[in-house]
């Protein structure tokens, strides 16, 4: 349905503490199975991404609802009349070190799982960050740099 693209990620630091850096982001297993979920919960799957790219340090894709699912054609309904405008990302960290100047975790490799659509993204590139094992990242969460 939607023709709208969504910024679906860039490399402001997050409010986890976190930057993640585009370049790195792997999508290979994403692209396999392009999977849209709501607020990330893994039983609620309301379509899928199109037309995913990454431009500079930012990345982008298109959503397309399942219109068949009545909760997600809702959803739809409110992207197309500008209502909902959030997504947020779940990604695997993979390689990362905390960044004095920049008082972050700067994370330069990791794996892309899923995108979410959510009303209220934490700021500009939200993000639902997994374990190596796929259990979610508590809010209060953070990443051990060792």
């Amino acid at each position: 349905m939607s023709g709208k693209k969504f910024k679906v990620s860039d490399e402001s630091i997050n409010s986890k503490g976190i930057i993640i850096r585009t370049a790195g982001i792997k999508t290979d297993r994403f692209l396999k199975n392009p999977v849209m979920l709501n607020f990330h919960e893994k039983k609620e799957v309301f379509g899928r991404w199109e037309d995913l790219e990454k431009i500079g340090t930012e990345m982008f894709a298109k959503p397309v609802f399942d219109m068949e699912d009545p909760e997600a054609a809702k959803t739809a309904g409110k992207v197309e009349r500008g209502f909902l405008r959030g997504s947020s990302l779940g990604v695997v960290p993979l390689e990362y070190h905390y960044d004095e100047k920049l008082d972050a975790i700067d994370c330069t490799v990791s794996e892309l799982r899923e995108i979410s659509i959510c009303s209220i993204p934490s700021n500009e590139n939200s993000l639902t960050l997994y374990t190596q094992d796929g259990a979610e990242l508590s809010e209060e969460g953070r990443l051990e740099v060792k």
